[in-house]
């Protein structure tokens, strides 16, 4: 496994990203994008240099202090925007490698990520024989 480019571990509760409405911005949109930058914001201040310009591997365990339904999806995708914002990823198209964790009912809200090049994440799979192109249809 190779080493991890960027490692945050981040006391946040975060909001995930609420349903694309047309239109104008919800009270729920203004508070999302307030949250994000938040988050953004905590990274920035993780990351020493520039923004990581190469394929990744993103490992995200994010701990929420309620126990209401959250999509991991949207979760995952405020982690990237934060990420973006915040100057760690320099697009979030570079991520080609995901693993996330959800949990509810935290004690406090947490974001914890890991940032990998793709190399090593890819070749331990394939030594797994989890990526064998002949197990696809």
């Amino acid at each position: 496994m190779s080493r991890p480019l960027f490692t945050a571990s981040i006391a946040h509760d975060l909001m995930p990203m609420p349903r694309l409405t047309h239109g104008r911005r919800s009270a729920r949109d203004n508070r999302y994008f307030a949250n994000r930058n938040e988050l953004a914001w905590m990274m920035m201040g993780e990351r020493a240099g520039g923004a990581i310009k190469e394929e990744v591997s993103v490992t995200a365990i994010i701990y929420f202090s309620h126990k209401r339904r959250v999509d991991i999806d949207n979760a995952i995708k405020t982690v990237f925007d934060a990420m973006v914002y915040g100057g760690v990823l320099e697009d979030d198209h570079l991520v080609h490698h995901v693993e996330a964790r959800l949990y509810r009912g935290a004690d406090k809200g947490m974001v914890r990520v890991i940032v990998r090049t793709l190399e090593g994440v890819v070749e331990t799979a394939v030594q797994r024989d989890d990526l064998h192109p002949c197990s696809f249809p």
